[in-house]
C-alpha cells in the first residue's frame, strides 16, 4: 500500500506559508508534492512529501517559526475539522480514542494508540518495521502537535504533555520542536 494523508494537511500549511511571503512553488518541488496539489475537494497526497514539507518549513523558518506556523497551520484548519466530530463525546478519553480514529482515517498507515498508565495515558505514533526514521521523526512531531493542540481546544487551556515517549533513532530532532518542559524518552519498540 502507498503511504498517504488528507491533502488538508498540506494545503493548509501551505497556506500559512503563503501568508509569510514565502515561494511555496519552492516548498512544493522541495517537498516532492505534485505540483496540482491544489485541488479544490480533499484528496489524498504522498504522506512522504507531507512530512517533507514539515521537514523543509522548519528548516526554512527555523524551530520557533516553524513551530509556529504548524501551530497556526493545526488550530485554523485541521482542528475545527476534528473538533467538529467529537459532539457526541461526554468524556476527555472518549474524544481522544475519536480523535485517534479519525486520524487513522486521515492518515490511513499511522498506527496510533493510547494506552492507561495509572491516572494517565500513553499517546504513541508506533513505527513499523522498515519505516524511514527521516520520514518518522516528522510524523510523530506533527503528530504530537495535533494531539496537543486537540486537547487544548477540548479543554480550553494551555495543556502540554509532561512525558512523551518516541522512537525516532534522532530524538533531539522532535524535543527542538517543543516547550523544554516536555521530557522526552527514546522508546525501543520490539518485535516478537
Amino acid at each position: 500500500m502507498f503511504p498517504v494523508v488528507y491533502s488538508d494537511y498540506a494545503t493548509s500549511i501551505l497556506s500559512h506559508l503563503k501568508q509569510q511571503g514565502i515561494d511555496v512553488g519552492e516548498m512544493v518541488a522541495a517537498s516532492g508534492l505534485p505540483s496540482d496539489y491544489r485541488q479544490t475537494e480533499s484528496t489524498f497526497l504522498p504522506l512522504r512529501a507531507v512530512f517533507r514539507l514539515l521537514e523543509v518549513t522548519y528548516h526554512q523558518l527555523g524551530d520557533e517559526k516553524g513551530t509556529a506556523l504548524i501551530r497556526k497551520a493545526l488550530r485554523r484548519h485541521i482542528v475545527p475539522n476534528i473538533l467538529a466530530d467529537l459532539d457526541d463525546c461526554e468524556t476527555l478519553a472518549q474524544a481522544l480514542k475519536k480523535v485517534i480514529r479519525l486520524i487513522q482515517v486521515q492518515i490511513p498507515q499511522s498506527e496510533i494508540s493510547l494506552t492507561p498508565l495509572g491516572n494517565g495515558f500513553i499517546f504513541s505514533r508506533h513505527k513499523t518495521l522498515g519505516t524511514d526514521d527521516s520520514a518518522f521523526i516528522w510524523s510523530e512531531v506533527f503528530t504530537l502537535w495535533i494531539m496537543i493542540e486537540l486537547i487544548q481546544a477540548i479543554t480550553k487551556s494551555n495543556w502540554l504533555p509532561k512525558q512523551v515517549h518516541v522512537q525516532s533513532q534522532s530524538c533531539s530532532d522532535v524535543i527542538r520542536c517543543f516547550p523544554g518542559q516536555i521530557q522526552f524518552i527514546r522508546l525501543v519498540r520490539c518485535q516478537v
